[in-house]
């Protein structure tokens, strides 16, 4: 049997290993049964092959061979406890491991984190001791530049420890005030106060009260001091303080500053706001600052006095500037010399000066100041070898009889000046009342001025002028009139001169031009050849286009030039006598009459009238008026007509009223005579009339 089951068991193991080796089976068994062929063989049968292997097939089960053989069923069943008993111990010993696997990865990732941490702690630690590193760096380099700061400062820096009582000074720039030698190591803040200017060392006092009372955190203060060489030095003090936690004080910080070029700055900056550059005089800021002193807290008595030069204007422009404002100096010196502790002079403006004198209530000394003055003007002015004379026209307001505020005083004592000028020049006026009425009329015509050619208020009046020798009518002078709503007719005396101020007077002159222009060509009617004469202001002759402006008038009206009179005053003309002279002339040539207006109440001078292109003069009325009172002017009248018809002029009496006076001039052999002897100045349509029937022998 052994040999059997060996053999089967070769026999299998043999087939198996040809079945592993992917052998043909049946060609290496001749001799195969198969189990299922056999059918209904019996349930056993043994294959044998004589020479080959013998290969047994058995019908029956596993359990049927190898159930019965207790040694082989123990083997079998011990090998598969033990294979199970492997099996389930291996499984626990895999968990066991996968536990302990995760255990250990999970403390390796710990393990991880903490190196991490300490990587990035140790990078934040290095970190942190390279900044303490660039900050001890920083530090000491800070330290070293202030210590150069201190040592190079162009101001005194200091330091008062108040809880150590030590102070640290800056040796560089305190020696200049405490010298070299000083011992600089053991400061003392008595030292610095030694050298503090007298009149400033309550400023120093009163800082220190602020600190020991106000507890401030910052202060700034100025003051003078002396250096070394005894010089005044201008200081500007500023100080941080600092307190602790109770509020005592602990430390105070500062610096010192030389302000002395600022404050010198300061002072030349203060000179150029309160004094005149040209004069050295105070100007109208410190006036400004001394009558409120002086009549609004002082409440004194005393009198402002307001000067205007006379005609200064042409002194401008017939010298110059240059020399205009050495008068102006001079003119400075020589009020200078009033100057008292009551007397104060300052320049106003221009060629206006104002004389404040306070303390004084007796009118009449207060007269015998602007007496001096008009004396002092009065005496010859030499400048530049040139010689000339001057006046001056005065105004005066007093206080507190006038008013007590500054800005009306002064008003009113411009407008006593104004008055002063009006009256003649050369005088003074004190202010009253009614002058503020002329101011409201003159603010009216200011106003008013501007409406009234829109408004058609003006109109022109013609006045005739008659030839002595035929008695005839030769022309009119024409004359505006302006008649208001609210106040009437305007005499042209008030507002011409306003209307030359504002310039208003171009606009009007070029109306009258061009009315005068149509009454011209109306009147001319026929063989009629009337002179139709208008008055020319300064202000006009002073345009460029004026010669062009007339003749277009003139062609416009289609009139003849020779019918158009321009009348102009001395004072216009010398405003620009070269210029003006050409213009006058220019006009002559064109055919039209021209005449010196006024002639007596200006320069008259004979050098000037020869050189004039004029075709006529005409004496003022003021001669007219005296002719029959004064033997003076009587014998002027006639040395003024004698003079000018020599010269080639016609020569015309204005303001003729009486036939004493007509009959004196025909005497002198007067040519024309103007005024209300003959007529007054007529409407348009009387003019008009009154040329219609020229016989006057009735009315001469």
């Amino acid at each position: 049997m052994k040999k059997f089951f060996w053999q089967k068991g070769k026999s299998i193991g043999f087939l198996c290993l040809l079945i592993i080796s992917v052998y043909n089976v049946f060609k290496a068994i001749p001799y195969l049964w198969d189990y299922f062929k056999l059918g209904n063989t019996p349930s056993r049968v043994l294959l044998t092959a004589n020479k080959d292997s013998v290969l047994a097939i058995v019908t029956g089960t596993y359990w049927e061979y190898y159930l019965g053989n207790t040694y082989i069923m123990g083997i079998f069943v011990g090998s598969h406890i033990i294979l199970v008993g492997l099996v389930f111990a291996m499984a626990f010993n895999i968990k066991k491991r996968k536990m302990v696997e995760k255990e250990l990865l999970e403390s390796n990732e710990q393990l991880t984190a903490l190196y991490e941490e300490l990587e990035a702690s140790d990078e934040e630690l290095r970190n942190q001791f390279d900044i303490i590193q660039e900050s001890k760096e920083n530090l000491r380099r800070s330290r070293e530049r202030y210590k150069y700061v201190f040592l190079a400062s162009n101001e005194g820096l200091w330091d008062i420890d108040v809880s150590n009582d030590t102070i640290y000074i800056s040796k560089e720039w305190y020696k200049n005030f405490l010298g070299e030698q000083y011992h600089f190591d053991t400061p003392n803040i008595k030292d610095w106060f030694s050298i503090i200017h007298p009149k400033d060392f309550q400023i120093v006092k009163n800082v220190i009260h602020q600190i020991e009372n106000a507890y401030p955190k910052k202060i700034t203060c100025e003051y003078r001091v002396y250096d070394i060489n005894n010089n005044i030095i201008w200081i500007e003090q500023n100080c941080i303080l600092f307190y602790d936690t109770v509020g005592n004080l602990t430390r105070i910080i500062g610096s010192l500053t030389n302000i002395t070029t600022k404050k010198l700055q300061e002072n030349n900056i203060k000179k150029l706001a309160y004094s005149d550059t040209l004069t050295k005089l105070p100007n109208r800021l410190v006036l400004q600052e001394k009558l409120s002193k002086v009549v609004v807290q002082n409440k004194g008595h005393g009198a402002i006095m307001f000067l205007d030069v006379d005609n200064f204007k042409y002194v401008n422009d017939t010298y110059g500037h240059i020399i205009g404002d050495k008068v102006l100096i001079e003119i400075g010196k020589r009020l200078k010399t009033l100057k008292n502790s009551n007397i104060n002079i300052y320049r106003f403006g221009g060629d206006e000066f104002v004389i404040l004198i306070h303390n004084e209530q007796a009118i009449e000394a207060i007269k015998k100041i602007a007496d001096q003055i008009i004396a002092l003007f009065q005496k010859k002015y030499v400048i530049d070898q040139k010689e000339f004379y001057l006046t001056t026209s005065i105004g005066v307001s007093v206080y507190p009889s006038d008013g007590i505020d500054p800005n009306n005083l002064l008003k009113d004592a411009d407008s006593a000046m104004y008055k002063a000028k009006e009256t003649g020049k050369n005088k003074y006026i004190f202010f009253n009342k009614e002058m503020n009425k002329e101011i409201a009329d003159k603010l009216y015509i200011y106003n008013h001025l501007r409406t009234a050619l829109e408004n058609n208020e003006f109109t022109l009046h013609y006045q005739p002028q008659i030839d002595l020798k035929t008695n005839g009518l030769i022309g009119f002078e024409a004359l505006i009139r302006w008649k208001t709503k609210d106040f009437g007719e305007i005499p042209p005396m008030k507002f011409i001169t306003i209307a030359e101020e504002s310039d208003m007077i171009i606009k009007i002159g070029d109306w009258v031009l061009k009315e005068a222009c149509q009454f011209a060509k109306e009147v001319n009617q026929g063989t009629n050849k009337y002179v139709i004469s208008i008055n020319v202001s300064a202000n006009q002759l002073r345009e460029d286009d004026f010669v062009e402006k007339v003749i277009h008038t003139i062609d416009e009206a289609k009139i003849s030039p020779d019918h158009i009179g321009i009348e102009i005053t001395e004072t216009a003309l010398m405003n620009d006598f070269a210029m003006n002279a050409k213009k006058i002339y220019k006009l002559k040539k064109m055919g039209i009459q021209t005449s010196l207006d006024d002639f007596g109440t200006g320069y008259s001078s004979l050098n000037y009238l020869r050189q004039l292109p004029i075709n006529t003069l005409k004496i003022d009325k003021s001669f007219i008026g005296d002719l029959l009172k004064n033997d003076k002017v009587y014998n002027l009248t006639e040395d003024i007509i004698l003079i000018s018809q020599k010269l080639g002029f016609m020569v015309v009496a204005e303001g003729v009223e009486l036939k004493q006076q007509q009959v004196v001039l025909e005497q002198y052999q007067c040519d024309v005579i103007q005024g209300y002897l003959i007529s007054k100045p007529l409407t348009k349509a009387k003019a008009l009339e009154f040329s219609h029937n020229h016989l006057f022998n009735d009315v001469i």
